[in-house]
């Protein structure tokens, strides 16, 4: 987790320069994502499960990077899925895997 901490000024500074270039809109998101999976699997390990938005919000930070990667033109506005992020944690929430009857 610390190396995305430590490389994320890069993607940063490439937004300032490039601007809505696709890689560089990919290469932000990217690091953003694998921060936070890093949390979510730090969360997961310290819990024994997810907690919070942790999931939620990786998994919206990945359909972000989808989104941004294959949408000509949607560029950093894919970031607006994030969002949704406490409609995602509820519906987890209501219809957890774990509570499904087998």
């Amino acid at each position: 987790m610390a190396a995305t901490i430590v490389v994320l000024p890069f993607p940063t500074e490439m937004v300032g320069g490039y601007g809505e270039d696709r890689f560089t809109v990919v290469l932000y998101i990217g690091t953003i994502l694998a921060s936070s999976a890093c949390l979510t699997a730090l969360s997961v390990a310290i819990r024994g499960r997810l907690v919070g938005g942790a999931g939620s919000m990786t998994a919206l930070l990945a359909l972000a990077l989808l989104v941004a990667a294959f949408v000509p033109g949607v560029g950093y506005t894919a970031l607006l899925l994030l969002f949704l992020a406490p409609l995602v944690e509820r519906l987890w929430q209501r219809w957890r895997p774990g509570d499904w009857a087998a």
